[in-house]
């Protein structure tokens, strides 16, 4: 399960894709609990249950509701996602702190400014040496930033410890020096790290991870500007004639062309089937998986080998 941006201003959509097939089953507007939710109750009771492990990042939405609906399922928290937070809450901090103590100091105050991205990146992954040189720099001037980037690099062994006995081994190290280093930003990762043991050791028994996502959340992006569907927002009050439900996805009746086939399936009705209140009930499923999608295509005229005429503005006539 991952997320990804929908457009700017924070508005997400989640995504689930089976991992063995690598065949997404579900996409869903939001990424609260509340949005994920139509997916664990289109699968049913029956399809939850053949669900063995799950691979997210920290969310807390997601773990609750996997949790909820999947008891039996491992949760498993994905290296990439956990770095990235640590780049933020600990490496940012620290950078920014080393950078207003040295106020005073301009040239050497830029040089930690501008090493952002450097302390970020994977040190395999720096293409020059004047940038392992930089590096180097910017960590020998600094013992707490020098600190926290090798406590990073020692924290992603905790997803390639061979077995569960290693893993703790390298976790109680971890925490044990985490909390020595005496950095504010470290020692509050840590504790908050520490709720999350479970889904890291998951990592030794179910080597998954949300990786094969990144790749499949590009390729959304893209299909999300050639293919589309409407989301009707309104009251729903089908005594009155209203029946706006904007977890169904409506053709537009005026698309140049559908891609996709219409999947038939319960989770089309606006209301629920089966419900005491029948019609008068309200679906919170989404229909976007099971419903064609208009296509834009592109309609401007090919003037082929015509040309622009030769003519000044002020020598032409258009009638």
């Amino acid at each position: 399960m991952d997320e990804f941006a929908l457009y700017k201003g924070h508005r997400y959509a989640s995504v689930v894709l089976d991992s063995d097939t690598r065949r997404v089953l579900w996409i869903g507007e939001g990424r609260s609990r509340a949005a994920v939710r139509p997916f664990f109750e289109t699968l049913g009771p029956e399809g939850c249950a053949r669900i063995q492990a799950v691979a997210m990042d920290m969310n807390t939405a997601f773990d609750l509701e996997v949790r909820r609906h999947c008891k039996q399922a491992r949760i498993i928290y994905d290296l990439f996602h956990v770095v990235a937070r640590y780049g933020r809450e600990v490496i940012g901090r620290v950078r920014v702190d080393a950078a207003n103590q040295l106020r005073h100091d301009q040239p050497a105050r830029r040089v930690v400014k501008q090493a952002h991205w450097l302390l970020l990146r994977n040190p395999a992954n720096l293409k020059t040496p004047a940038q392992h040189v930089r590096l180097h720099e910017v960590l020998a001037a600094n013992q707490s930033l020098m600190t926290v980037y090798v406590m990073k690099e020692q924290m992603k062994a905790l997803w390639t410890a061979p077995t569960a006995w290693v893993w703790r081994q390298t976790w109680t190290q971890w925490m044990a020096y985490a909390k020595q280093s005496q950095i504010p930003a470290l020692m509050q990762f840590a504790r908050r790290l520490k709720g999350y043991w479970r889904g890291i050791v998951s990592r030794v028994r179910r080597p998954m991870h949300t990786g094969q996502l990144e790749g499949i959340n590009n390729k959304i992006k893209v299909i999300k500007r050639m293919a589309y569907g409407y989301r009707v927002h309104g009251p729903y009050k089908p005594e009155d004639g209203h029946r706006f439900n904007p977890h169904k996805l409506l053709i537009d009746p005026y698309a140049k062309d559908l891609v996709g086939q219409l999947r038939w399936s319960d989770a089309l009705y606006g209301y629920t089937i089966g419900s005491k209140r029948e019609d008068l009930s309200f679906d919170r499923r989404d229909s976007a998986s099971f419903m064609p999608k208009g296509r834009v295509l592109e309609t401007a005229f090919t003037w082929g080998d015509d040309r622009r005429p030769q003519i000044a503005r002020q020598d032409m006539v258009i009638y």
